[in-house]
């Protein structure tokens, strides 16, 4: 009677939300029987949903271990390895459980972990099989998209995110992804578009990323000016690893030395990176090194000429 109970008192908790409580009493019952796989199961689907993976981890791979092949266990074993940073071991779960069983949740998961992994074709395929039965999934069109673009298959990816661009055009990642293979295509009006695009519906830290590639894809085309403002709005809104970013300061200075005629504008970033440079030893502090110094000379040149 006392299991009963318990039973009841997990599955009330568990669907009215009180995922802590719902722990609790599948603890319990994994105590009363340990061979029990979908007491596990519970166990670790209540401690994840209550926000502590780390929680759900060990009873999750004992459900697994009490019921393999299930395919339900094999899909709440790789979720939860793949929340605590343990991607491979999810894959490995996934991919072992994907022999026995293709059902679209199981798809969709190895997709999604090996995309994370950077494993785009096996995303790829996963995505592929998936969007046969489930069409209609921006997100996962966007992201097979993708992996077809890190493939090394600009052509495809750009029919693949078009498809999710039609789906949702305010989604500023597939919007930079088919400027990135349109690019890759020199395809360079299109590409501006979708940049611009990325840009204008950008509400995340990569907007930085979205005004470095339009000012690339300026310089390839010859539009300096807009290159230089580009390159300068990328500098404004960098964020995370700044100093790597500062790069983008070279390239700005290059810009104005080299095709804008701008010594000055280029001398002033040039000693703007030396400033911010932490590693005086690299390539990258030597080069703007010898820049300064080539571009001092050649100012009091022309002023002695003066």
């Amino acid at each position: 009677a006392g299991e009963s109970l318990l039973v009841l008192k997990g599955r009330i908790n568990y669907h009215t939300g009180r995922y802590e409580d719902a722990a609790a009493a599948y603890q319990h019952l994994t105590e009363i029987d340990s061979c029990n796989a979908a007491y596990f199961r519970q166990l670790a689907a209540s401690a994840y949903r209550s926000g502590d993976p780390g929680k759900a981890l060990v009873p999750s791979l004992r459900a697994l271990e009490l019921s393999m092949p299930d395919v339900n266990s094999s899909i709440l074993a790789a979720t939860i390895l793949d929340a605590v940073d343990l991607s491979e071991e999810a894959d490995s779960i996934a991919a072992l459980a994907l022999e026995f069983d293709s059902i679209p949740a199981l798809l969709k998961l190895r997709g999604d972990i090996s995309y994370r992994m950077k494993e785009y074709e096996i995303a790829y395929n996963c995505y592929r099989v998936y969007m046969e039965t489930n069409k209609n999934e921006q997100s996962i069109v966007r992201k097979a998209g993708v992996s077809l673009y890190k493939m090394g298959k600009p052509e495809e990816a750009i029919a693949m995110l078009s498809l999710a661009y039609e789906m949702d055009p305010t989604d500023e990642v597939c919007c930079y992804y088919l400027g990135s293979a349109y690019q890759t295509q020199r395809e360079y009006g299109k590409a501006e578009l979708f940049y611009n695009a990325a840009v204008n519906n950008g509400f995340s830290d990569n907007l930085s990323l979205y005004y470095h590639r339009l000012g690339v894809n300026y310089e390839q085309t010859g539009d300096y000016q807009a290159s230089l403002e580009s390159f300068r709005k990328a500098y404004a809104f960098r964020k995370g690893n700044e100093k790597q970013q500062d790069k983008i300061l070279l390239e700005m200075a290059r810009i104005q030395e080299v095709y804008l005629d701008d010594k000055e504008g280029a001398l002033k970033n040039f000693r703007r990176f030396i400033e911010a440079a932490d590693d005086t030893s690299s390539r990258d502090y030597r080069y703007a090194s010898r820049k300064v110094r080539s571009l001092e000379k050649d100012t009091l040149t022309r002023s002695d000429e003066r």
